[in-house]
């Protein structure tokens, strides 16, 4: 291993300035919105909001010739990087089409001779919060092509670079099937969910009628004051487990909901379940279900259906207060039904739960080797 200034990289790794590695970093614009000619022509033009995963392989929009020739966007031939340095900085692809790019992107022409695009572009995520620090500007954020430039690049053989690259692209291939593949199971639960909510003839009971509130037990702590308790109790806010402390204020199993900043829509997390002993601070609220006539689970799974924003109070600084929250409606079936409707979603929960655990393992496996291949503390076997 050598010492460069910044990094401990292999004896047989160079490490080049990205500006070295490249032919040309190109710049983008985008052209008069105005102007209907320049719009829903043949060539693809696309913003970094377009980048959401490893490749690009269609437009976000279209542009004509007139619109390419009259405006500061740029041409990027296909199987280059594509970088946001303006808006989402340090968001990467590599673009499997010729497409124009608006300001917020750069195009990486990379010397095919001296680096192979999924390498460099496993390196320009792998060093994404790097970029974010060239950042400048007070409004609107941006990263200069010079800067980005100077950004330093490990480099291995460029048969070395293949290899690593295959491995890491194969562990994110799987890791985009999981995701896939989570995202069909949280669709079949929203579809579960109007199937077992939607109208139903059910009675409707104000929130106060079937829970306890148990709010007058809550108690924040700042940051500072945590940390002089640390212990194994978590202390919960709005929207889940902020941090443990070695106190408890509850115990046993009771409903939390955000009284300000949670996902008040149709199908939002505004609320939880937490079990056990634990600490809550002003952020949420606290009930238990009056077991005579509902769940906590039922609780949880209507209340996170339901379309809540009607019940939000104030302009600046939104919450849903306790008077509020007491005059929620809920559709409430009898005890049986509710445990039927439990069981129901409760399947589909694991299958949720089980995309969740396998995403977060793939996830951890991807950053680990992303550290260790690309700064060459682990070598892959290089076949001639």
């Amino acid at each position: 291993m050598k010492q460069t200034e910044i990094v401990v990289i292999p004896d047989d790794w160079d490490l080049k300035r990205l500006g070295d590695i490249c032919v040309d970093m190109i710049g983008g614009g985008t052209p008069s919105t105005s102007n209907e000619s320049y719009w829903n022509g043949n060539i693809p033009w696309m913003t970094s909001a377009h980048i959401l995963r490893r490749f690009v392989r269609s437009g976000q929009k279209s542009i004509t010739k007139g619109g390419l020739q009259n405006s500061a966007t740029h041409l990027v031939e296909k199987d280059n990087l594509l970088v946001a340095t303006r808006v989402g900085i340090g968001k990467v692809a590599i673009n499997k089409i010729e497409v124009t790019i608006s300001q917020d992107l750069t195009g990486l022409i990379i010397d095919k001779s001296k680096a192979f695009n999924e390498y460099v572009y496993w390196q320009l995520t792998y060093n994404q919060r790097k970029i974010k620090s060239f950042a400048q500007g007070s409004t609107i954020k941006g990263v200069l092509r010079t800067d980005l430039a100077k950004l330093e690049i490990p480099l291995p053989s460029i048969i070395e670079q293949q290899s690593i690259s295959e491995v890491l692209s194969t562990v994110d291939d799987r890791l985009d099937i999981v995701e896939r593949e989570s995202q069909r199971v949280e669709r079949l639960k929203v579809g579960l969910m109007k199937e077992l909510f939607d109208g139903k003839k059910w009675k409707v009971v104000n929130l106060s009628e079937v829970v306890e509130i148990f709010d007058n037990k809550r108690c924040p702590l700042s940051s500072m004051g945590r940390s002089k308790l640390k212990g194994q109790y978590p202390y919960c806010g709005a929207n889940g487990i902020v941090d443990y402390i070695n106190k408890f204020a509850y115990d046993g199993e009771y409903l939390l909901i955000a009284e300000d900043g949670g996902d008040y829509g149709k199908f939002g997390d505004s609320s939880y379940i937490m079990r056990g002993k634990f600490w809550v601070n002003n952020h949420a609220h606290v009930l238990k279900a009056i077991e005579e006539k509902t769940t906590t689970k039922f609780l949880f799974y209507i209340l996170n259906f339901m379309d809540l924003t009607t019940y939000i109070v104030g302009s600046t600084r939104t919450k849903l207060s306790q008077k509020k929250l007491q005059q929620i409606q809920i559709p409430l079936p009898n005890l049986n039904e509710q445990q039927h409707i439990i069981e129901i979603l409760k399947v589909v929960d694991k299958k949720v739960s089980l995309q969740q655990s396998k995403k977060s393992k793939l996830e951890n496996i991807k950053k680990s080797l992303m550290n260790d291949l690309l700064t060459g503390k682990k070598r892959v076997t290089v076949t001639q």
